[in-house]
């Protein structure tokens, strides 16, 4: 492992330990020993997109991408970025590109293999979810998205241990991606409505759970939230 990766492993440690001053010097100590690192800048822009400075998340992205057309992760985390800032054409553009590098990614690989690898390491993350080791579990759902870029369950995982760890931005992000990608994805929808509820966004969390039943009138989570929500507006008014 080079001194840059090494920077890098100790700044996503302290991510997921919240000390993100911390982890924003070893992102940029692993960028000044290797400037061409993309994941590096990758990290980065996640970081700044937590903590709601967008014009830095942009540019780090933006690097990552120029060092790797192929970053997948970093294109979609811009396009989600984009979209929230309402600049919708750049959004769209970027998250196209990235549905296509996805696609090609596939092709020579057996899905079939992939899936059941990935599958197993949900399992294990779910293991060490049960008994609060989730930094271990968190790694274990990154894994298998690694592996089928296509698991929403294992996409959903990430980001509810992201909110039982305290990041409710990096959570946020997470679902938001899976509704870039998988916008049919009732689970993904429900706990993105959730999470906006906590935050006081309840004409937001509605407008998600409404969209669920819009496809699915018969899904009681869905119905059962917004029924809260609904009555929480009425006694508030």
């Amino acid at each position: 492992m080079s001194r840059a990766e090494e920077y890098l492993k100790l700044g996503r440690e302290r991510v997921n330990q919240n000390k993100f001053e911390e982890a924003e010097r070893y992102f940029l100590q692993a960028i000044k020993e290797n400037n061409e690192l993309s994941q590096a800048f990758a990290e980065l822009g996640t970081l700044y997109y937590d903590q709601g400075k967008f014009n830095r998340s942009i540019s780090a992205f933006q690097k990552a991408l120029q060092l790797d057309p192929h970053h997948t992760d970093a294109a979609i985390s811009l396009s989600i970025l984009y979209n929230d800032l309402g600049r919708y054409q750049d959004a769209e553009k970027v998250f196209t590109k990235a549905r296509e590098i996805i696609n090609r990614r596939k092709d020579g690989r057996d899905p079939y293999i992939d899936q059941k690898i990935s599958e197993k390491h949900i399992e294990l993350g779910d293991f060490y979810a049960k008994y609060r080791r989730y930094d271990e579990a968190l790694e274990e759902y990154c894994k298998a998205v690694n592996l089928n870029d296509d698991s929403c369950e294992a996409k959903l995982k990430i980001a509810k241990i992201c909110e039982v760890k305290g990041q409710k931005q990096r959570a946020m992000r997470e679902l938001k991606k899976i509704k870039s990608t998988n916008p049919a994805y009732a689970p993904a929808l429900i706990q993105l409505g959730l999470l906006l509820y906590s935050q006081g966004r309840v004409l937001d969390a509605i407008r998600e759970w409404e969209v669920v039943l819009n496809r699915d009138s018969q899904n009681q989570e869905a119905q059962m939230y917004l029924k809260m929500a609904q009555a929480a507006t009425t006694t508030t008014l």
